[in-house]
């Protein structure tokens, strides 16, 4: 079933065109999941792009054309992603913001990026761009996806009025028939040691070449699904919980905010996690501080568990067959304290991986003892994300793993990693200096 999702790549060799694919041929199978008014409702991908279209036709009719840059400023959340495909779709140019930038930053963004239009989330938003907007001469319009006031204000529409200005004249589908791999896509703006964050473009060759291979690297499936939570400003869930769907098929719920997120993924059971270190930090200091507050019985049980775990795994990297008494008491584990761990999760995560900094080995090994494996990754926004991953079959705990195909590294002799590889980016946006 998974193979007859995935594209042929040599045709779809376009993000907008690899998004299409699965739009037609999986419009009954589920792409998102969104939380509204308490309850987890799916999206399809027959409405995904249904939603995506309706946004592109608004986009044109307000006259935005190939290479006009489009940004957003929210949240992750469902609108997001489905105005990201909208804007690749049209062949124009997403510039994100994150939406925890001060007005100065939104502004430096949204100027540098000759944004003309703006997706904004709310009220705290749009009061960023309203103090600013004045020093933004390029920026036209400015659409709000949740309730805002006063409603009179010139060149601001709600996100529900907007999308129905659009005329379906076939200009979206003719769009994404003509998008090239060579066209950019999105900027991604990445903090230097110094001044101001500079903008890497990315274009759809960038992302196709990535995620023609990660997905059968990392054995992502068509069934699993992942909780987005962390900024899709930055490249890392863009490309984890948005671009490595195209290839599988695979479904995205969005979590209600980052402070929800514990509580999001319990509810939905993700089969794969990403995160940063200091998440599973905080998920080994609440386990750690629920077993301070256990029972001695509770404890000894706790412990004895662990210590099976450690054996087991001990065993298993040596590649020594486990006994039968070992096997019997990693059962009792699992039932005991394993599942329940995991059950904080939603209880069928197979793997998480964990990027943007080093991780503790200590962290790594005590999920390892749970049941559950973490890998290790490691990339930037100049590659596209990724540059080398542990995966099934190869893990080196405290290393970022194996170079992912088509990718060549060599440390020079100063230690600085050098990269040449088809997800490289090729420069940064007005400042082709520092490129």
């Amino acid at each position: 079933m998974a193979i007859m999702s995935k594209p042929n790549f040599k045709i779809c060799n376009t993000v907008p065109k690899a998004f299409m694919h699965h739009v037609t041929e999986q419009k009954h199978e589920i792409a998102n999941w969104s939380k509204i008014k308490g309850i987890w409702e799916p999206q399809t991908w027959g409405e995904y792009g249904a939603m995506s279209k309706k946004i592109g036709q608004a986009l044109l009719a307000v006259g935005m054309k190939s290479g006009d840059k489009v940004s957003i400023l929210a949240q992750t959340r469902l609108e997001w992603v489905m105005c990201d495909m909208a804007i690749m779709c049209i062949g124009c140019v997403t510039a994100p913001i994150y939406h925890s930038n001060t007005k100065e930053q939104v502004h430096y963004i949204a100027e540098h990026s000759d944004a003309r239009l703006m997706f904004i989330e709310d009220q705290e938003q749009l009061d960023k761009i309203l103090e600013i907007w004045d020093r933004l001469p390029k920026v036209e319009k400015a659409v709000v996806f949740d309730a805002y006031h006063p409603k009179n204000l010139p060149n601001v529409i709600s996100f529900a009025d907007f999308i129905e200005t659009g005329i379906d004249d076939g200009s979206f589908e003719q769009r994404i028939e003509a998008s090239k791999p060579e066209e950019v896509i999105s900027f991604i703006y990445t903090s230097g040691t110094t001044g101001h964050p500079k903008a890497g473009v990315i274009n759809n060759y960038n992302v196709i070449s990535l995620i023609k291979h990660l997905p059968d690297l990392l054995d992502i499936r068509k069934e699993d699904i992942s909780v987005a939570y962390l900024p899709l400003a930055h490249i890392a869930e863009r490309l984890l919980g948005h671009f490595l769907k195209l290839v599988y098929g695979n479904e995205t719920a969005f979590a209600e905010s980052i402070e929800d997120m514990p509580n999001n993924t319990r509810q939905v059971g993700p089969t794969i996690m990403f995160g940063t270190p200091r998440v599973y930090e905080k998920y080994y200091a609440r386990i750690s501080t629920g077993i301070g507050d256990a029972t001695w019985v509770q404890k000894k049980v706790y412990n004895w568990s662990v210590e099976t775990g450690k054996k087991r795994v001990k065993l298993l990297s040596k590649e020594k067959s486990i006994s039968f008494t070992l096997k019997f008491k990693s059962a009792i584990a699992r039932v005991l304290i394993y599942n329940k761990i995991r059950d904080i999760f939603g209880g069928r995560i197979r793997f998480m991986i964990s990027g943007a900094a080093p991780i503790s080995p200590e962290i790594i090994h005590y999920f390892q003892w749970m049941g559950i494996t973490i890998y290790e990754a490691y990339g930037m926004t100049e590659t596209t994300g990724v540059i080398s991953c542990n995966k099934p079959g190869f893990i080196k705990i405290g290393s970022v793993g194996q170079v992912i195909p088509k990718t060549e590294v060599k440390i020079a002799d100063d230690g600085e990693i050098c990269v040449r590889a088809p997800q490289n980016i090729k420069e940064y946006y007005k400042n082709k200096e520092t490129t």
